[in-house]
């Protein structure tokens, strides 16, 4: 009982951003995707999103969606990252409602996300501080769409209340003609419900890597042989975070030299495990490549332009 009371002193901090993180989690997923009545509730903001994602879970809990056919698209092989689609299809399938089985892995993936902001931004600035603040940029917008905002509403007592009640996202770049990005907003959270999980295991994996020890060279190895397996799996999780994970890992293993095997182990071992999930997406006729596009969603890309993108996006994060 003493060694519980000591530890939970020594990492009170910790405990609480675990509470909040989970906490927060379920708030922010419960009342987005809920059941009543035999009816599926699903925020205004994400219906969009769950009208695809809802028939990807169904073809897995309902039917044999194997190989994985997108019920949109059907008969060629699925495109798009379906595993976390699949896991909530599987424990609907073995008894648990479809909004427990959904919300019970994107709360797990929020909060593990959190808990991996926590730690990786302690790691990197040996500082609980930095690590909690951290956390408070992960969860508010800190691009400039606040002048959006005033802009739009003027700078008054009214329009700094009406804040608390508002339900229009400020700025929806690119949908709304903007060119500050959707995508700092929450949202991109509740409706693409496998990005948290994917971004923390990303998170997971550098954050791993850093704190090997040459003292420890067998456990190294070990961990390496588990980091690889879990990056290679990731890859049906979600590319997209998969590539942007080894392209993290390529220019670390050129910049730390004591890490340098580990990190070109784990590529390879991930690099085994992916390739043929790459060729088993690949194998119908399709348009899906890997492409590189430097300006992404900046067009007619320069110098300048690039500057005020990343500037009005990044915004307040800068400081």
């Amino acid at each position: 009982m003493n060694r519980l009371i000591q530890l939970a002193k020594k990492y009170h901090l910790e405990i609480i951003i675990a509470l909040f993180a989970l906490l927060f989690s379920a708030w922010l997923y419960l009342f987005t995707f809920s059941y009543q009545d035999g009816s599926m509730i699903i925020a205004s903001k994400a219906w969009s999103d769950f009208a695809s994602h809802i028939p990807l879970i169904r073809s897995f809990s309902f039917g044999d969606n194997f190989p994985p056919q997108y019920p949109l698209f059907s008969g060629p092989f699925i495109k798009y990252h379906f595993l976390f689609y699949a896991a909530a299809g599987v424990l609907e399938k073995i008894g648990l409602r479809i909004d427990f089985a959904l919300n019970i892995l994107s709360i797990f993936g929020f909060t593990f996300l959190i808990l991996m902001i926590f730690l990786f931004s302690k790691e990197i600035f040996k500082s609980k501080i930095v690590g909690a603040v951290s956390i408070l940029f992960f969860i508010f917008n800190g691009s400039l769409s606040f002048i959006e905002y005033f802009k739009n509403n003027g700078l008054s007592l009214d329009s700094l209340v009406l804040i608390l009640s508002n339900t229009k996202f400020t700025s929806f770049g690119p949908y709304d003609g903007g060119i500050i990005s959707a995508f700092w907003n929450l949202n991109i959270y509740t409706n693409q419900r496998h990005l948290a999980l994917s971004y923390a295991l990303s998170l997971f994996i550098i954050f791993l890597l850093l704190r090997f020890k040459e003292s420890q060279e067998h456990k190294n190895f070990e961990k390496t042989l588990f980091l690889g397996i879990l990056l290679g799996l990731s890859f049906m999780l979600n590319m997209a975070t998969f590539l942007m994970t080894v392209v993290i890992l390529f220019c670390l293993m050129v910049f730390l030299k004591n890490q340098r095997t580990y990190i070109f182990l784990t590529l390879l071992i991930a690099g085994i495990i992916s390739l043929p999930q790459y060729l088993f997406i690949q194998k119908d006729a399709s348009d899906f490549n890997i492409i590189i596009n430097t300006g992404y969603l900046i067009e007619n890309l320069s110098l300048g332009n690039f500057i005020n993108y990343w500037f009005r996006n990044l915004g307040l994060h800068l400081i």
